[in-house]
């Protein structure tokens, strides 16, 4: 599978890219692993929180903990 890594903002106050919890929790700022991933994304493979997830960062594997799945709610403007 393909993904795109997107940073959230540190304070959570962007209104541009603000994002709505479905499923899970928000990620805990204090670990590297944790992620959340579209619902989107989830439901096309099979994806939920609990799952693990390998990736390619800065040409290094590294294994994710999915923790939530979240909408984009600047999706809801476009």
């Amino acid at each position: 599978m393909t993904g795109k890594l997107v940073s959230l903002s540190e304070s959570g106050s962007s209104l541009l890219n603000r994002i709505y919890i479905r499923k899970g929790r928000m990620v805990d700022p204090w670990k590297e692993d944790e992620v959340l991933v579209s619902e989107t994304f989830a439901d096309a493979h099979g994806l939920s929180p609990g799952d693990r997830i390998g990736a390619v960062i800065n040409g290094r594997w590294k294994e994710l903990h999915i923790v939530g799945t979240a909408l984009s709610l600047n999706m809801f403007f476009r």
